[in-house]
């Protein structure tokens, strides 16, 4: 073990498993810290969510009650002068308002008494009887905290929009018995009749509704309110909560819900405004939230213990399998070390794998790309969606509108091979266009397919191809196909291809020959016999003057007479058993001789 050790703390090996313990380690640690935080925050959004949801009940209870007594002002606004009348000039329309008035009273769930009054009468009527106006102020509904003249100048009050008289101590034969006692607490709501407001209704509704609506259970810590205008009209709760610092903070917010301090405690504020003015808000202290917390914690702790005692086992197992498998992997990388840790002969050796791993998958594209182009070329593919998923396999993008082929012949000054490469990567910069190219050794040619969806596009990279072609070679030759969509006629392709290639000698190959530049005529103007003879009679004489002469003449005459290809090649054939037949063999090295079948490899002419 000593010796294991000492073996390790040379090679650096034990600090890598330290490390490695620190590591994971230091991931549950940052596991704890996150599965802590993760529950903070989704306890804390559940905690606003209820609360949200809680006042969001609340509220569209009250908001749908407070539609109904709207409702009602619409109904008996509708009814006109059948509710707005004096009882001494038509008594028996009081008998169909009390009705109408009882039977809102009897399906409501929200008010338990409504009054009418009209105020041009003196008569004040509810869904059982008629009162005097001065009698129901002083015996019908007593109110403890507002005048007898403060509540007749609001039932007489013209100003348009909803009045609420907070929630207090009421008495009154009308509420409850006739001994005139404050026995309990009501709101009163007051809507004018719209739209002349000659009437208002008045609307009674007692605590046990809002006990059932604003109802918390002591344990949730929770404060229940609704305000009207900066008021406070009723709340509900066990909270020590001064409603007026309340009300502050919300006006001084401008979310919906938040965290604020009153009198040292921490609570939760939500609020939800109605469609009539009303304020609804739920206050909750922060001891809900923070106990669960706190019971989560435990349950964090356990799993994070849970987690640590197989970890720890598991460091130790990997540890050792670790350092068996570094010693077997350097007895694999240097033979007759089979005890060695040397973590940096490790690296060393991978690297060369990868390096050389990643020169064999380059090969490998190369490859497959250069017998998806023989294959392509030879119409080895029966459709075009076979050429497609072909195409893809050879990391290509070839499905597009059109496509040609390209046969370029270069000489020079050794950078053929740095100029195929630029091609390439200039075909691989391209978005709109792709392709691949080959050499054909046998023809001393590079083959090009460029696919692409515009043609426009296609001739933009064909004279960049041609630009780097010219600046990098000696003698450059390009050639190109017509335009197909047809990917079965490839073979049409380069046939085209090679017909403009082979036509470099008779046009002006300081430019792209395009095989739709190339004129073929039908008929064979063969040429006289006379230049022939001419050149025949300066070979033998020796007379190199003449004999460049006759050349130039045999040259004017090709181009003033429009000669085709088949012309030209008949002539060169011509000239090459003249001149065979007129060498001196015995001084003439058979070399000279075949160099002169290698003249249909020439690019131009100089």
């Amino acid at each position: 073990m000593k010796k294991l050790l000492g073996d390790l703390r040379v090679k650096n090996l034990l600090s890598y498993i330290i490390t490695f313990s620190a590591i994971i380690v230091l991931i549950i640690l940052v596991m704890g810290t996150y599965l802590y935080q993760f529950y903070y925050r989704t306890i804390y959004n559940d905690f606003k969510s209820s609360n949200k949801s809680y006042l969001s009940s609340i509220s569209t209870r009250h908001e749908n009650d407070m539609a109904s007594i709207y409702d009602i002002m619409l109904q008996l606004a509708m009814s006109g002068s059948n509710v707005e009348f004096k009882l001494d000039e038509a008594p028996l329309k009081s008998i169909e308002l009390k009705e109408q008035l009882y039977r809102y009273v009897s399906v409501s769930q929200f008010f338990n008494q409504i009054l009418f009054y009209y105020h041009n009468d003196i008569y004040l009527y509810n869904h059982t009887t008629s009162v005097d106006i001065n009698r129901f102020l002083e015996e019908g509904i007593k109110l403890d905290q507002i005048t007898q003249e403060e509540f007749y100048d609001l039932l007489n009050s013209k100003e348009a929009g909803l009045k609420i008289l907070k929630e207090q101590r009421a008495g009154g034969y009308l509420l409850r018995g006739y001994s005139g006692l404050f026995t309990e607490e009501v709101v009163i709501y007051l809507l004018p009749l719209e739209p002349k407001k000659n009437s208002t209704i008045v609307y009674v509704v007692d605590n046990k509704f809002y006990d059932k609506v604003l109802k918390s259970h002591a344990e949730e810590l929770r404060n229940n309110y609704i305000f009207y205008k900066d008021q406070l009209i009723v709340s509900r709760g066990d909270l020590n909560i001064d409603s007026g610092i309340l009300l502050e903070e919300i006006n001084s917010r401008k979310e919906n819900q938040f965290q604020c301090l009153i009198d040292n405690q921490k609570y939760l504020v939500s609020v939800e405004y109605g469609d009539n003015g009303l304020l609804y808000t739920t206050v909750q202290s922060m001891r809900i939230f923070q106990n669960k917390i706190v019971t989560g914690q435990w349950g964090i702790l356990f799993i994070l213990l849970i987690c640590s005692i197989p970890t720890s086992l598991v460091i130790v197992i990997l540890s050792m399998g670790l350092s068996k498998k570094v010693r077997s992997i350097n007895a694999l990388l240097s033979e007759g070390e089979e005890n060695s840790y040397d973590l940096d002969q490790i690296e060393s050796g991978i690297r060369t794998l990868v390096e050389h791993n990643k020169e064999v998958k380059e090969e490998s594209v190369i490859l497959r790309r250069t017998k998806f182009i023989n294959n392509f070329v030879r119409n080895k593919y029966e459709s075009r969606e076979a050429v497609i998923e072909n195409g893809v396999k050879v990391n290509s993008k070839v499905d597009r509108k059109y496509y040609g082929i390209v046969l370029m012949g270069d000489r020079g000054n050794s950078n053929e091979s740095k100029a195929h490469r630029m091609m390439l990567d200039s075909i691989g910069r391209k978005t709109n266009v792709d392709g691949f190219g080959i050499h054909l050794i046998s023809k001393n040619q590079s083959l090009f397919v460029i696919f692409g969806d515009d043609i426009g596009a296609m001739d933009a990279l064909y004279e960049e191809l041609f630009k780097i072609g010219i600046e990098y070679c000696e003698d450059f030759i390009m050639a190109t196909s017509g335009y197909h969509q047809d990917f079965t006629e490839a073979s049409k392709a380069y046939l085209e291809a090679d017909t403009a290639f082979d036509n470099r000698l008779l046009v002006d190959n300081s430019r792209i020959i395009h095989f739709k530049d190339i004129v073929v005529k039908e008929q064979v103007d063969l040429l006289p016999d006379t230049y022939i003879k001419r050149l025949k009679n300066a070979i033998r004489t020796g007379d190199k003057g003449e004999a460049k002469i006759v050349i130039d003449d045999i040259c004017n005459h090709l181009k003033t007479s429009g000669q085709s290809l088949l012309t030209f090649r008949i002539l060169c054939n011509d000239i090459a058993h003249m001149m065979i037949k007129e060498w001196n063999k015995k001084n003439t090295d058979f070399e000279n001789i075949y160099n002169v079948f290698t003249l249909s490899q020439c690019l131009t002419i100089q």
